[in-house]
């Protein structure tokens, strides 16, 4: 059975003669195909417009004042650990410095210069490490599989950008935070 032109029919905007129309009928009462197609397309010309439930707009109220209150509370308790933070790494300090009055200034400094000098020693010897290694497995791994993984690591780190876009401007963005 042809049914396009009966979908055609439904479907379309274009207004049917007598004969289309009966030609119509009669073929939705045969095929439950079509006549499901009517009833979703009547569904969807005719839209219902529901009114809220009673007590819409106070619930709607209540709702962002507890997301108001969920997030002040949030924001006491994150300056409530950033304070508590800072006063350790402040306590810390000071019994460092404490530690390095009390030392001969000459020897402070010479274990500060130290410090650094063994820093930049460490940041060099991994650089160089580090460039030795990727040398050697550069001339492992052939051309076309760096540029599979370089282009596997460029989705991921798209994807990943995606994720947090779509997060940012999501709804459920305030309760994430």
């Amino acid at each position: 059975m042809n049914h396009q032109p009966f979908e055609d029919w439904l479907l379309g905007s274009t207004q049917l003669d007598s004969t289309q129309k009966r030609e119509l009928e009669a073929h939705l009462k045969d095929c439950t195909s079509c006549s499901s197609l009517a009833e979703v397309e009547g569904i969807l010309q005719s839209p219902l417009m529901r009114s809220p439930q009673p007590g819409f707009g106070n619930r709607f109220q209540e709702s962002l004042e507890a997301e108001r209150r969920l997030r002040r509370v949030r924001t006491r308790q994150g300056l409530g650990i950033l304070a508590l933070s800072a006063f350790v790494l402040l306590g810390l300090a000071g019994v460092f410095v404490m530690t390095s009055i009390r030392a001969n200034p000459v020897q402070m400094f010479v274990s500060w210069l130290t410090w650094w000098l063994n820093l930049v020693a460490s940041a060099q010897t991994i650089g160089s490490v580090s460039l030795v290694l990727i040398k050697v497995i550069a001339t492992f791994i052939p051309l076309p599989l760096w540029i599979v993984l370089l282009t596997a690591g460029c989705l991921v780190v798209l994807g990943w950008v995606m994720t947090l876009w779509k997060l940012s401007y999501s709804k459920y963005a305030g309760r994430l935070a």
